[in-house]
């Protein structure tokens, strides 16, 4: 997962300086046990082994897509992130999306509708979902999502 992370901030890095986005890709340092754990426990879930992986290469990535950030533990926990998750989630309620209690919102963007959910019902895949007002795109879990994101970008850098 290393190798395919640094190749993601590698091409993320040379899209931005080629479309001129001023903000640089930004991945966190690694999360501790415990910071995993929290998560877990305040949830009631346990995270993917995929997606526990990243969270201890990286916890969080800013600038990931744009304005979508992976969140931080901490992010997930508490700040301007959670709160607006929870509202985001408050409203999905209402509009009958009950599905969604099985999910976690990992990816986020204040400004725009595109987040990233990864289902915490089965600890050994999380399939994770693009959503954008809608599910868009599914994976069958973080890494193959991190794949696809990959060649993404590698298409993004061929194209322009």
């Amino acid at each position: 997962m290393q190798d395919v992370l640094r190749r993601i901030h590698d091409l993320r890095e040379r899209t931005y300086r080629q479309i001129g986005f001023e903000e640089h890709s930004r991945p966190g340092p690694s999360a501790s046990e415990q910071q995993l754990s929290r998560v877990e426990d305040k949830n009631k879930l346990t995270l993917p082994d995929s997606y526990r992986l990243f969270l201890s290469i990286h916890d969080g990535w800013e600038h990931w897509s744009g304005d979508v950030a992976l969140l931080s533990t901490q992010q997930i926990l508490v700040g301007e992130y959670h709160d607006r998750i929870e509202a985001w989630r408050a409203k999905q309620a209402i509009e009958e999306s009950e599905w969604l209690r099985h999910y976690l919102v990992i990816g986020f963007s204040l400004f725009v509708g595109e987040h990233l959910l990864i289902d915490c019902s089965d600890a050994s895949e999380g399939e994770l979902l693009v959503w954008d007002h809608r599910v868009v795109e599914r994976f069958p879990d973080f890494y193959d999502y991190l794949i696809d994101f990959e060649g993404t970008l590698r298409e993004e850098l061929a194209e322009s």
